[in-house]
C-alpha cells in the first residue's frame, strides 16, 4: 500500500490532470489488499470526489507551453475498471463456488 499526495499552486487545467492520473491509478490498482479492498480504498475514492469539487472552484489560467493536458476523462480511461473487473470476478468467484 502506498498513497501519494500533489501539492503546489496549481491552475484548474494542470489540477485536472493530475487529479484524474491519480485517481485512475487508485481504481486500477487500489482494491488489492483486505483493508484496502473494503475501507481505504473507498475513502481516498471519497477524499477525490471532494478533492474534484475543489478543483471545480479554481479559476480557468490562460494555456502556456507548461500546462499540462488533462487528457481522457476518468472513466474513459480503461485503467480505471482494473479495479472493478477485479471485485466483480472475485464476487462471482465466490457466488460460483457457493453454488457449487
Amino acid at each position: 500500500m502506498r498513497t501519494a499526495k500533489a501539492e503546489g499552486p496549481f491552475c484548474r487545467t494542470c489540477a485536472t490532470a493530475i487529479h484524474r492520473e491519480m485517481t485512475t491509478k487508485t481504481l486500477a490498482g487500489g482494491w488489492f489488499g483486505f483493508l484496502s479492498l473494503f475501507l481505504l480504498c473507498w475513502l481516498t475514492l471519497a477524499w477525490n470526489l471532494y478533492t474534484h469539487f475543489k478543483i471545480a472552484k479554481l479559476p480557468h489560467a490562460t494555456p502556456t507551453a507548461a500546462t499540462l493536458d488533462p487528457g481522457k476523462p476518468i472513466f474513459k480511461r480503461p485503467l480505471s475498471y482494473v479495479g472493478v473487473a477485479l471485485v466483480g470476478s472475485w464476487l462471482v468467484f465466490l457466488i460460483v463456488s457457493a453454488l457449487s
